[in-house]
């Protein structure tokens, strides 16, 4: 995880949780920790270690605005899941409508036939 990708989710919209952003923080320190050892860049792991901890008592001060905010999200995704299938049909619905075209193609016979190769 590098800083400027959890920018990149930022304007994009792609944290669906605060907790998702802080997990990438995390993994930002942790990555700034293992490939930062030498003393000169200790640096890095500082501001690294700085900008999560920042991050966490920001968001502890706003839980409630963000916990409104997510449930809020949420309940938008749900309303587009159930919009979706409301406006798709499945293709189960489908299925009994294509055995019946399927059977006056083939024949008044072909559901007795399949039955008996079936068995």
């Amino acid at each position: 995880m590098y800083l400027n990708l959890i920018r990149e989710k930022c304007k994009n919209n792609q944290y669906e949780s605060s907790e998702q952003f802080l997990d990438d923080l995390r993994l930002l320190v942790s990555n700034a920790k293992a490939f930062n050892t030498q003393s000169e860049t200790q640096w890095i792991v500082q501001h690294a270690e700085l900008l999560l901890e920042t991050a966490e008592e920001k968001i502890a001060s706003m839980r409630k605005e963000i916990r409104a905010a997510e449930k809020s999200i949420e309940q938008q995704k749900q309303k587009e899941k159930e919009s979706e299938l409301l406006e798709s049909p499945s293709t189960e619905q489908h299925r009994p409508q294509e055995q019946l075209a399927n059977v006056e193609q083939r024949g008044p016979n072909a559901l007795h036939d399949e039955a008996l190769s079936s068995t």
